[in-house]
C-alpha cells in the first residue's frame, strides 16, 4: 500500500470537514430552528402574563377580569341551618332568573362525609320548564357560591306539549 502524500491528506481533511458541515446542517439546523420557535413562544407567554398582572393602582386589566369570571365563587360552609337557607335562597333566585317556576323545593336527608367533618345538604326541586330555560339554569349554577354539584337531574317531555319538560333536579352543598 502506498502512503498518502501531502496533497491527498489535505483533500481527505477537506472532505471530512465538508461532510461534518453537511451533517451539522441537516441535523442541527432543525433543532436550532425549533429552539428559536420555543424562545419566541416563551417570550409571548411572558408578555401575556405581564398584561394579566395587577398594577399597583388596583385596576384590573380586561384579561384578568375574564379570568376571574371563569373561576367559580365558593363560600366556606356554615352551620346546617344557615347554609341551607342561603343555598335555598340562592338556588331559588337562579330558578327565577332562568324563568323556571318550581312546584316544590324540599330538603332531602343530609349525608355525613366520612373524615371531612362536613355534611352534604341536598335540595330537590320539581317543576315544569322549557329546554332552553333548563340549559340556562345549568349554565348559571356555578355562579351560586354555595353550590357543590348536581346530584340528580331527571327530565321528561310533556305528553301534550313537547316543548315543555317535567323536571326533577337535586343539587347539593356542604354544611358543618
Amino acid at each position: 500500500m502506498k502512503a498518502f502524500n501531502e496533497r491527498d491528506i489535505r483533500a481527505i481533511k477537506i472532505g471530512v470537514v465538508g461532510l461534518a458541515a453537511i451533517g451539522l446542517y441537516f441535523l442541527a439546523g432543525p433543532w436550532l430552528s425549533e429552539w428559536q420557535k420555543l424562545r419566541v413562544e416563551i417570550a409571548a407567554g411572558k408578555e401575556r402574563l405581564d398584561r394579566v398582572a395587577v398594577d399597583g393602582e388596583g385596576t384590573l386589566p380586561a384579561e384578568q377580569l375574564k379570568l376571574m369570571s371563569a373561576v367559580p365563587k365558593v363560600e366556606m360552609p356554615a352551620d346546617e341551618k344557615k347554609q341551607g337557607t342561603q343555598f335555598r335562597d340562592a338556588f331559588t333566585g337562579q330558578l327565577q332568573k332562568a324563568g323556571i317556576r318550581a312546584r316544590s323545593l324540599q330538603y332531602l336527608a343530609a349525608k355525613k362525609i366520612a373524615g371531612a367533618g362536613y355534611r352534604t345538604l341536598r335540595l330537590q326541586g320539581r317543576g315544569r320548564c322549557e329546554l332552553p330555560q333548563m340549559l340556562n339554569l345549568l349554565g348559571s349554577l356555578n355562579e351560586n357560591p354555595y353550590f357543590v354539584g348536581v346530584e340528580e337531574l331527571d327530565m321528561k317531555p310533556d305528553a301534550r306539549n313537547r316543548n315543555e319538560l317535567e323536571f326533577s333536579i337535586t343539587v347539593s352543598t356542604f354544611a358543618k
